[in-house]
């Protein structure tokens, strides 16, 4: 695993997280959209709201949970 990862041909790193899209070159790049959900929530986590708060706001808002959920879960987040 160190050696690939050393080598940039480990999938690990190259996997799409919340927040990140893959681009035309196959590499990570910001997606805009989620990004401002993902600081939304750590903005929310510093003000002291707990996980459940967290997942309780993101339904208020309407935002759409990733990777076709039916809701937010603890993991998610």
């Amino acid at each position: 695993m160190k050696h690939r990862a050393e080598n940039g041909i480990s999938g690990l790193y190259s996997r799409v997280c919340y927040g990140y899209k893959k681009g035309k070159n196959g590499m990570l790049v910001i997606d805009e959209v989620e990004a401002k959900v993902a600081r939304n929530i750590f903005d929310w986590y510093l003000e002291g709201l707990s996980i459940g708060g967290i997942i309780n706001r993101l339904e208020e808002k309407k935002i759409k949970i990733p990777k076709g959920k039916k809701r937010w879960s603890k993991r998610a987040i």
